[in-house]
């Protein structure tokens, strides 16, 4: 399996609702991707967003991120976001990571993206130490079987 982590904080909170309707468009797309396996979405407070997704191989998220919706909202959101950390890495494991695993491993191997207006901490490389609460039952996006 393969995991592809990511730490959002959005720049202002008037793009918050609008980018959730985005995120929904970008899950109903990686639902339909071969390979996909499943997908968490956890809010933080101060803006902040953890995205996670599951693959079959990485050729199958290279896939998603190079097409569709995906490819062609990036430019867009490198202007949205103040902070933005990922990390991929192949997982043993079927299910999906712990958070706290996410934030070890996005602390200690996480690229941050060139952004248009990046946070001091974004610039610290900084992703802090709050970490999402493991609520399993919410922000699930289930792959198909």
């Amino acid at each position: 399996m393969y995991v592809n982590a990511v730490r959002v904080r959005i720049r202002s909170s008037w793009w918050h609702w609008p980018l959730l309707a985005g995120l929904w468009v970008m899950a109903w797309h990686a639902r339909k991707t071969e390979g996909f396996r499943g997908a968490l979405l956890q809010r933080a407070p101060g803006r902040v967003l953890w995205m996670l997704m599951l693959w079959e191989r990485p050729s199958h998220a290279h896939a998603f991120r190079g097409g569709g919706w995906h490819r062609r909202a990036m430019p867009r959101l490198l202007r949205l976001f103040d902070e933005w950390a990922a990390v991929d890495w192949e997982h043993a494991e079927e299910g999906l990571p712990s958070w706290g695993e996410v934030h070890q491993r996005l602390k200690a191997k996480g690229r941050f993206l060139a952004l248009a207006a990046p946070s001091e901490a974004h610039r610290a490389r900084d992703i802090g130490a709050r970490v999402p609460a493991d609520k399993r039952d919410g922000g699930r996006v289930e792959g198909e079987s």
